[in-house]
């Protein structure tokens, strides 16, 4: 960290002239500005991370006890920023260079905050009244509607343009400003990511002691403890439980959690039997037995599969944002003659 830290430092120091900005801010109220504002959320997030991961070191090397900084911290602190960011993802779009008229943040920002609002609506609706995850749920809807509109006028656009239709249309949109909807895709990816977050405000958990044929219900799900089992590998011994899971009235099908000691090693390991869907993940630990009773913890943790995809919706965002341009792979760049220092253009020949 030290080192990048001087690095950095260096280049800004030697670098500074370029950093002069030709034009300064027409108004608070614009794209510049708010591209601003996001990189100053940006470092600021970046030094309450660093802060809370150097402040026990250096707590330590001037008072000699060293003060642990835990995950409440990191929430307490990131959490307003992260969700000022998101907030940020889908304001950019909507605001106008230079200067927004009042015209045109009525016009831009109407279908998204009344999309945001109605998201907000169902939540709250929906029995959630944890404050940060209906904002971050509330703030997915508006984001997604901003980029949502952003594709569609520009599709629309070409296809007036061109007469093509409207698949083409948006291929030929990505295809053209590849850089600017590739970044879109990504802001796409993060709400993903914001909204899988959110649903860890909504974990439950239980530990519970069961007999053959007893069962135990956590949320919307019943398990009941059919019977230990014994699995012989050529490298391993598990010890299991067989359990089926039940939704209401529906079969889910069986589960078994292990602990499993391996020839070369002295101590088991546990391995979770995990039940993977869109909504939620279902995790049953096996924690041991006593007797015929079995001891389990059991976890329900909504939302992590769409913490999956969005790292997915990233990929592919940064993949388009990368691509070569192919307008300037067709026309070449502007070139100075060494021999009489004019700038020409020329077309380069495939």
């Amino acid at each position: 960290i030290g080192a990048i830290l001087i690095f950095s430092i260096g280049l800004l120091v030697g670098r500074k002239h370029l950093l002069k900005s030709e034009n300064e801010l027409d108004a608070v109220v614009s794209r510049e500005a708010s591209f601003l504002a996001n990189n100053l959320l940006l470092v600021g997030v970046a030094f309450a991370v660093f802060w809370g991961t150097v402040f026990p070191l250096i707590s330590e090397a001037v008072r000699g006890t060293k003060i642990t900084v835990g995950a409440p911290f990191f929430n307490q602190v990131t959490s307003p920023l992260f969700l000022a960011l998101i907030a940020l993802t889908g304001i950019c779009p909507l605001i106008a260079w230079r200067k927004a008229s009042l015209e045109n943040l009525r016009r831009n920002f109407l279908r998204p905050l009344a999309a945001g609002l109605l998201t907000m609506t169902v939540v709250l609706a929906l029995g959630v009244r944890d404050a940060y995850a209906v904002i971050a749920f509330s703030l997915a809807g508006f984001v997604f509607t901003s980029i949502f509109l952003e594709f569609q006028r520009g599709a629309r656009a070409r296809r007036r343009i061109t007469g093509k239709g409207r698949l083409e249309s948006f291929g030929d949109l990505i295809a053209r400003n590849h850089r600017r909807y590739g970044g879109y895709i990504v802001h796409i990816g993060v709400i993903t990511f914001a909204v899988g977050v959110a649903g860890q405000a909504f974990v439950q958990e239980a530990r519970f002691s069961l007999n053959p044929g007893d069962s135990a219900t956590l949320g919307r799900y019943t398990l009941t403890y059919k019977e230990r089992t014994i699995t012989t590998r050529p490298n391993r011994v598990a010890v299991g439980a067989k359990l089926a899971v039940r939704s209401g009235r529906k079969e889910m099908g069986v589960l078994r959690p292990e602990k499993r000691i391996y020839r070369n090693s002295k101590e088991p390991t546990t391995e979770a039997a995990i039940r993977s869907t869109a909504r939620e993940d279902l995790y049953v630990i096996l924690v041991g037995f006593n007797g015929e009773r079995v001891n389990l913890k059991v976890i329900v943790n909504p939302l992590i599969m769409w913490l999956w995809i969005a790292g997915g919706v990233v990929t592919i965002g940064t993949f388009v944002a990368v691509l070569p341009d192919r307008r300037k792979l067709r026309l070449g760049q502007v070139v100075r003659r060494p021999a009489d220092k004019q700038e020409v253009g020329y077309a380069r020949v495939a």
